[in-house]
């Protein structure tokens, strides 16, 4: 019985040591960039810079070229016809106008972002977001692709960092009480059981773009969909998958420049002072004239 017994803990302790020499592998299909970025199947970096395909190979878009599906290349270039990332001379923010700047289809085309009461003319359709829809069928139908490409997408596509999946496909425009707004999924990569998951949805401000300068400004709302037992998100999920509130300032419409607070009634107004004061000054010149030739 003891013999029984000292080859059962025998077997038991080998099993134990075989056990704890196996590595257990964790890991997420997709490429890796550096050791703070990574990217999922399919998908383009923010920056255009790179782009991983469905077999998990990093491409550099400006070295190994590109693809007109996904068009992914830096700012400033196109994706053109023999795939390769193409450097733009169209200026898009010469247009001036809504529908000059739409007619333009060279390189990739031009695109008419409204901010409200005014708009500009960009080749970067990441300058927009899906807030410039302003109705509910233009914002699911997307047109300008705004829920994968636009502002704040860029987190859509990778892991975060405290080991929330944010897929590509659950990034979309959303139509909500009168609002185009960004939507997508953060759901924990491993688990066991119900995943943690939430919803996040994010509206837009846009302001004008002034001097190649463009405040931007957004409110995030988030709703739990699976998981996180205590009903509430902790705030480190909510940072990593930026669903937060925030607003910055950045660079947009590479050529367009408006001057700050001088709207087309100003110039008018600046256009019709200077003709009064030339009549004026001409009046005043003819008056001088006319005392000259009494005193003779």
């Amino acid at each position: 019985m003891k013999k029984v017994t000292v080859f059962v803990l025998l077997l038991l302790s080998f099993s134990l040591i075989a056990a704890s020499s196996i590595d257990t592998d964790f890991g997420i299909e997709g490429c890796e960039i550096d050791e703070s970025e990574s990217l999922l199947l399919g998908s383009c970096s923010a920056d255009g810079d790179y782009f991983c395909d469905g077999d998990g190979n990093l491409f550099s878009t400006l070295l190994e070229g590109c693809n007109q599906e996904t068009d992914c290349c830096p700012s400033q270039y196109f994706c053109n016809a023999s795939d390769q990332c193409e450097q733009r001379t169209i200026v898009c923010g010469e247009y001036t106008d809504k529908e000059q700047c739409e007619a333009e289809d060279e390189q990739g085309g031009c695109f008419w972002l409204d901010t409200g009461d005014d708009g500009y003319c960009t080749e970067d359709l990441t300058e927009g977001s899906c807030s410039v829809y302003d109705n509910e069928a233009a914002c699911e139908d997307d047109s300008y692709n705004l829920g994968t490409l636009g502002a704040g997408t860029e987190v859509c596509g990778t892991v975060t960092d405290t080991g929330m999946t944010i897929a590509l496909e659950s990034c979309e425009c959303e139509w909500d009480d009168g609002n185009c707004s960004l939507g997508y999924t953060a759901t924990d990569t491993f688990y066991t059981g119900d995943p943690d998951a939430f919803d996040c949805s994010k509206t837009f401000t846009t302001g004008d773009c002034v001097n190649g300068q463009q405040n931007i400004s957004w409110v995030a709302e988030s709703d739990i969909t699976s998981g996180y037992d205590d009903d509430s998100i902790p705030d480190e999920d909510l940072e990593g998958a930026d669903c937060v509130d925030g607003s910055e300032e950045r660079l947009c419409g590479s050529s367009s420049i408006k001057l700050p607070g001088f709207s087309t009634i100003a110039i008018y107004v600046v256009i019709g002072a200077l003709i009064l004061y030339y009549i004026y000054q001409l009046t005043k010149q003819k008056d001088k004239k006319k005392k000259r030739g009494k005193k003779k």
